[in-house]
């Protein structure tokens, strides 16, 4: 059920609004399935567009820098590429 709130996050956000999700959002780029991980990750551009920018320096950037030292290679790569 995470893997697929994460998938669909920033359309979720479009209609619910990026601060409604905020906590959701964060919660899942420290869940403890890669996948969910991976899939918050490749969505995190498009949920940062929602978000003011002392948001996104705040509330996100702490935990993408955090995945850039995850143990599993596959949230690593994916951060890399999006």
């Amino acid at each position: 059920m995470r893997y697929v709130l994460a998938e669909k996050i920033a359309i979720v956000a479009k209609l619910l609004g990026s601060q409604n999700l905020l906590h959701i959002f964060v919660e899942f780029l420290q869940d403890s399935e890669a996948e969910v991980k991976v899939e918050t990750t490749n969505k995190a551009a498009e949920f940062c567009r929602l978000l003011d920018s002392q948001t996104i320096i705040t509330h996100i950037l702490p935990h993408l820098s955090t995945l850039s030292k995850d143990p599993i290679i596959h949230v690593r790569r994916t951060l890399l590429l999006n």
